[in-house]
């Protein structure tokens, strides 16, 4: 099974993906808020997108999955945000989605605080909100990030992290975590 919003960003990356998912078998799930998946013991529960961000765009006619609606916008806006869980642990994993969706999330966040939270977009001031933070209260974070010529991650995240007592871990220092 694939996860994937049915947005078309128009990359080669995503032209190979739908060449490589398409009519392999594969199912392709486009998940929106309220959704719930679950392999054995591990639950996704989906965050974002919400169905509101699907009404704004157009039709491709393409029903495979892959790709149902041309981006008018922010891709990013469509990003699939998920909180999950395995027993006692859980995290969550925000995709590159912006600030507007992370206050979002934080809005109608109902789950207790998580012990994971992957940073959005490398730590840039385009993602992660002190609203969403404080919601989620996790106690890691790690930033995807490798060097750069945008200065990820921006201090203004690592300081964020650091007033709630956010253990930080970072791939462009200790590699794959």
């Amino acid at each position: 099974k694939l996860l994937t919003n049915p947005i078309d960003p128009g990359t080669q990356v995503y032209e190979a993906l739908k060449n490589a998912v398409g009519g392999s078998g594969v199912s392709v799930i486009n998940p929106t808020i309220d959704t719930k998946l679950g392999v054995g013991l591990i639950c996704l529960d989906i965050v974002s997108p919400n169905h509101e961000l699907f009404s704004k765009l157009s039709r491709s006619g393409v029903s495979d999955g892959l790709s149902d609606y041309v981006i008018k916008k922010d891709a990013n806006l469509y990003s699939i945000a998920y909180r999950l869980s395995f027993k006692n642990f859980s995290a969550l994993f925000t995709g590159d989605i912006p600030p507007e969706i992370s206050d979002d999330i934080s809005e109608s966040w109902q789950y207790k605080s998580v012990e994971y939270i992957k940073i959005p977009h490398h730590g840039s001031t385009n993602g992660l909100t002190q609203a969403l933070l404080e919601k989620v209260s996790p106690k890691v974070a790690v930033i995807s990030v490798g060097k750069n010529s945008w200065g990820h991650p921006t201090s203004e995240i690592l300081d964020m992290l650091a007033k709630f007592s956010v253990k930080v871990l970072r791939t462009d220092i200790v590699g794959d975590i």
